[in-house]
């Protein structure tokens, strides 16, 4: 009785190879090589250009929207009859 060997064995073999133990090497050589290009970014001049530029240009625009913010809320009047006006807050009060 002769024994035949089948050919997909080796391919198995070499693709649960793969699969058990390149792609996980190959993630923990990305992200190696990514947060090293993450940490080169940070002790650069450019990003030290974008903090320099950036973080007073966010606290402009922060500014703002609390000046809108703040300017809303004083045009509307505490209670209805108070006497502001038929328009409260945005909303008409006024029924035709």
């Amino acid at each position: 009785m002769t024994t035949k060997k089948s050919k997909w064995i080796p391919g198995l073999a070499i693709a649960a190879c793969v699969a058990c133990c390149t792609i996980p090497l190959a993630g923990v050589f990305l992200v190696g090589a990514s947060s090293a290009a993450f940490a080169a970014f940070f002790a650069s001049d450019q990003f030290k250009e974008i903090l320099l530029c950036g973080i007073p240009l966010l606290l402009i625009i922060a500014g703002y929207f609390i000046y809108a913010r703040r300017k809303k809320a004083a045009a509307c009047c505490e209670a209805p009859n108070s006497g502001c006006g038929p328009n409260q807050c945005g909303v008409n009060t006024n029924k035709n």
